[in-house]
């Protein structure tokens, strides 16, 4: 018995809109990884700023990756 091929059910789900809540949680990913310098994460957080205050006119797309309410 053939049938189509099932996708493996994901235990994360994906946000469209970042809220102001969110902010301090963009912050810390940005800031804990040691991976990006203090003006790369300034731009990084600038960027999700026009995104959280202009919302589709300031061009830029930012999707939220969650798991299980984190």
């Amino acid at each position: 018995m053939t049938g189509a091929p099932t996708s493996p059910v994901s235990p994360f789900s994906v946000r469209t809109h970042v809220t102001a809540e969110d902010r301090g949680l963009i912050f810390d990913l940005l800031s804990s990884g040691g991976f990006f310098y203090p003006h790369e994460m300034a731009h990084g957080m600038s960027l999700y700023d026009e995104h959280l205050f202009r919302g589709e006119n300031s061009g830029k797309l930012i999707l939220a990756l969650n798991r299980g309410g984190e």
